[in-house]
């Protein structure tokens, strides 16, 4: 909440706010959760149904994503990225191939 409100009232500028998010995402954060885990005292007796049942869930998910990522086909392939790149030379006066065609 905090965050947003600094954000919000312009607090910091931009290049603070940059510095600021790649501390906390690339230090912060993970040194946390790693303090978090470190610290954490596992049951002696873990309950095995609960485990199971959460990464059971999460196989499944994955399973599924993947399995819809191959039977699927994909969103026009190459020839999707060449319309698009297209779109992008045909729009975009600065697009260095557009650039480069009116020499």
């Amino acid at each position: 909440m905090a965050g947003w409100l600094a954000a919000r009232l312009r607090a910091f500028d931009e290049s603070a706010t940059r510095g600021l998010s790649l501390f906390a995402f690339n230090f912060a954060i993970p040194v946390f959760l790693l303090r978090t885990v470190a610290r954490t005292e596992l049951p002696p007796h873990p309950d095995w149904g609960f485990v199971f049942a959460y990464f059971g869930g999460a196989f499944a998910i994955f399973a599924l994503g993947a399995v819809a990522a191959t039977v699927r086909p994909q969103r026009g392939g190459a020839r999707h990225l060449r319309h698009r790149r297209l779109l992008l030379q045909h729009h975009d006066p600065g697009h260095p191939d557009r650039t480069a065609r009116l020499r």
